[in-house]
């Protein structure tokens, strides 16, 4: 499911850094998810939106808001997205927004092969970390397409699985199997990385990370379709990045 929070910043604009993600990201998951599952390493199953604003202004170190805008969260968790709804203020980066406004976001028609894209300012983030060094790698479809389809096919089954954990009924009714952990493992998930890609540099605390904006074309069971409209694609979804949209290019007259 996916809410739209329709937000107005109290003081008429708002100013983010411009590595915003992370508090933007992390100040949803908070408010949402009360237990503190953020600290963690199970895979996140939600995702949240950059900033949706018409007036909207990136300056060197900054990210301007002015008027009303919303974000969008995504989460496989009911109860998280209803949460939510008990807040009336969100205070971001220092920045107080009144939240005047909560409206479901109808679902696309699910197929088999979907091409989804990231919009302005977000970003998708694909790598890994060895266990033993604890060294990370970070990847990204132009220069790394093998690995970053790799990557993004095998976080979508670690997501599936913890999808089964959490929500077990639904997972059964999704995959209309009694064991849709098995389920998964006899199905084909293929991901199209593109052939072009924008980077965007971003800060999780004083890390600096690489993330990417482009189009996925993702190949797979209608469940998993489903699951990437919950929660998204790639790692740190709790970190703000991972929110993705469908791509249906305009129709020519």
């Amino acid at each position: 499911m996916r809410v739209r929070l329709h937000l107005s910043p109290k003081l008429g604009e708002a100013i983010l850094p411009r590595g915003f993600h992370y508090v933007v990201g992390s100040t949803i998951h908070t408010l949402s998810d009360p237990r503190g599952r953020h600290t963690n390493t199970d895979p996140r199953l939600f995702s949240v939106s950059p900033p949706l604003w018409k007036d909207i202004k990136a300056e060197d170190q900054k990210i301007r808001l002015k008027g009303n805008g919303s974000i969008i969260l995504c989460s496989a968790d009911t109860n998280q997205l209803n949460r939510i709804f008990n807040h009336r203020e969100i205070n971001i980066a220092g920045n107080v927004f009144d939240l005047f406004r909560a409206e479901l976001v109808d679902e696309p028609f699910f197929e088999l092969a979907m091409t989804w894209r990231v919009p302005l300012h977000g970003g998708i983030i694909t790598g890994y970390t060895e266990k033993e060094t604890k060294k990370k790698y970070e990847f990204t479809p132009v220069q790394f397409p093998s690995e970053t389809k790799t990557s993004l096919e095998r976080n979508l089954r670690s997501k599936w699985t913890q999808f089964c954990k959490d929500f077990s009924k639904r997972a059964v009714l999704w995959s209309a199997s009694e064991n849709p952990v098995e389920w998964l493992n006899g199905q084909d998930i293929q991901v199209v990385v593109p052939d072009k890609n924008i980077i965007t540099i971003s800060q999780i605390h004083q890390t600096t990370v690489k993330a990417w904006r482009g189009r996925i074309t993702v190949m797979a069971p209608l469940p998993i379709q489903r699951l990437i409209w919950a929660s998204g694609l790639g790692q740190k979804a709790g970190c703000g990045f991972g929110y993705v949209e469908q791509y249906r290019p305009a129709r020519r007259e």
